[in-house]
């Protein structure tokens, strides 16, 4: 590979070096939202042909859109935007990506440093713009001959190393003056390129940089103990199968049930107990479970409240935790260690130890009453299309497609009544858990994996981005969008709002429009099923359909909240 030494300007030249080094380290996919600053950078990527572009109006959506692409690809992608409030609207997918440790690489065109704060257009604080919480920042001046490339290429590199060891996004804020289209007469920057003449004619990054090993350091009368007892496997936000299937082996191995989070690729395994919030009512689970005396959690971010809870009850002198995140994921301040490893690599290297004896007991027990909750659920769901039956519904398709399942509503129903006898992979934004971005996120996420994927969403969720229809529209491959539309906020019915007039005004905030309408404006197929048979059939036939389809499921406001308190107490009175 050789990189050229002719260009337009020192702005291009700079471009240039940026996206190129980007790429050497790793970035495929670059998004871009058009702008006039950021244009050295925009026409940069568009000649890189080792880079997939995709381009989108809206910075908002066109962040969690390379949240998404990142979450199916599991490398780093790449934002471009100009400067002023674009560079502000990445904000929201920036906090998701950085809290649940997603790689994506900000770059933005800045004014340069003359036209901040004078009142000069589309011009505003940009450098440390976002939280040091979030981001590790590179600011880059203008380019200038003074500063010569090796020095861009290395302060690169080195933010690049020191984001990935925090778990956080990158930041680069690029001060550009005009001239920022290129000319007709290119200039030969030979002599500006001699001190980076061996990369020229490389295809690595400048420099390489080799992470300390963290080898686990746990001696085997300290793991045996820990093993022996009785004790719990929890599975929280996981993506990698080869873990799914290291954590299922190792609780053969203690003969410790486990439990599956929603998010955890286990949901609805035959081996594990899923549906935990809803079984925690059982006073007959709750018994069983509080028999255990250590536990072994792979992963944070549990959806169940009610788990979590739990967990803080307990109170155990034995509660680990395994997970890559440097964050601390311990809301309840309990965990009394933290394995900082991919739960594959903890398991290969844990000493060896007997297995407990009451193995096949304690298994034995934790199924025979799954068993008889699971039916009693099921039972209960019926044949009636309701919000229930329709993440039902959504769950059985998970053997031919992926779910990406909203916040609020959505991602609990699921985890009450989906997935019995079928793991589901469900991906989520359950970071930050807020509704914005979801159906940016979906998109980039079924254009980074090409497989069919539902996206199971509420309403507002829905309108918050309707934007980026444009981007599922663009979709080669299956893309249902489900919405059951409840007309507002459901979620806020379970809330304990004292005035019924207040809580409808101010919290659920009905809309009363009718969404597949939208269908048309964007190019997409759309349907409002009115009977459980006919949601099966159009989900079918949206499932084999190569493009984006739009189902509207019309409930009534509180429908979703009397049957989930109805479910619960027909598992509280069960006894079971």
């Amino acid at each position: 590979m050789t990189f050229a030494v002719e260009h337009a300007s020192l702005n291009t030249l700079w471009a240039n070096l940026i996206i190129e080094e980007l790429s050497r380290l790793g970035v495929q996919h670059c998004c871009v939202a058009p702008g006039s600053r950021s244009a050295p950078l925009t026409l940069a990527a568009a000649e890189n042909e080792s880079l997939q572009k995709h381009v989108h109006f809206d910075e908002r959506g066109l962040g969690f859109y390379a949240l998404g692409l990142a979450k199916s690809t599991q490398s780093p992608v790449l934002v471009i935007t100009t400067s002023g409030s674009a560079v502000a609207n990445l904000y929201p997918a920036i906090v998701e990506a950085s809290v649940t440790g997603w790689p994506l690489i900000v770059l933005t065109a800045d004014r340069p440093p003359e036209l901040i704060n004078c009142g000069a257009n589309q011009a505003i604080v940009q450098e440390g713009i976002f939280s040091p919480e979030y981001v590790k920042q590179l600011s880059l001046p203008c380019p200038q001959q003074e500063t010569g490339p090796h020095w861009l290429l290395a302060s690169l590199d080195q933010a690049w190393h020191q984001a990935e060891d925090v778990g956080k996004c990158l930041h680069i804020n690029l001060q550009l003056r005009e001239p920022l289209y290129p000319g007709t007469c290119p200039t030969d920057f030979t002599h500006y390129l001699k001190h980076v003449e061996r990369w020229l004619h490389s295809a690595s990054p400048w420099f390489e940089y080799k992470a300390a090993d963290r080898p686990l350091t746990l001696n085997t009368e300290d793991w045996n103990q820990f093993a022996q007892a009785s004790g719990v496997v929890i599975v929280g936000q996981q993506t990698r199968q080869q873990d799914a299937e290291a954590i299922l082996q190792l609780s053969r191995q203690l003969g410790w049930p486990v439990i599956a989070d929603v998010q955890s690729g286990l949901h609805g395994h035959k081996e594990t107990i899923s549906r935990v919030d809803l079984m925690l009512e059982s006073t007959g689970f709750t018994t069983m479970l509080n028999r255990c005396q250590h536990i072994l959690q792979f992963g944070g971010r549990l959806v169940s409240k009610r788990l979590q809870q739990w967990l803080e009850s307990r109170q155990l002198n034995n509660y680990w935790l395994v997970d890559q995140c440097v964050t601390r994921l311990d809301p309840g301040h309990f965990i009394s260690r933290i394995y900082q490893q991919r739960p594959q690599e903890f398991i290969a290297a844990l000493p060896k130890t007997a297995i407990p004896e009451n193995k096949d007991e304690c298994n034995s027990s934790y199924k025979g009453l799954m068993a008889r909750l699971y039916d009693m659920i099921d039972d209960f769901s019926g044949a009636e299309l309701n919000e229930l039956t329709v993440a039902r519904e959504v769950s059985r398709h998970a053997g031919k497609a992926e779910i990406f399942a909203g916040n609020s509503l959505s991602i609990r129903l699921l985890d009450w009544v989906g997935g019995q006898g079928r793991e589901m992979k469900v991906i989520s934004n359950r970071g930050a858990s807020g509704i914005d971005g979801l159906l940016a996120t979906a998109s980039g996420y079924a254009e980074g994996s090409n497989k069919p994927l539902i996206a199971l969403m509420g309403d507002l969720s829905f309108l918050y981005d309707l934007n980026s229809m444009t981007l599922a529209a663009k979709l080669k491959t299956p893309l249902v969008i489900v919405v059951p539309n409840n007309d507002g906020g459901g979620i806020f019915n379970m809330m304990p709002i004292p005035d019924a007039t207040t809580a409808t005004t101010y919290f659920r905030t009905p809309h009363n429009l009718d969404i597949s309408k939208v269908a048309p404006l964007f190019g997409v197929q759309a349907a409002t099923p009115a009977t459980l048979p006919e949601f099966q059939d159009v989900l079918q036939q949206a499932l084999d359909y190569a493009g984006c389809t739009l189902i509207q499921i019309r409930t009534p406001d509180d429908e979703a909240l009397k049957l989930m308190m109805e479910l619960r107490s027909c598992v509280r009175e069960s006894g079971s």
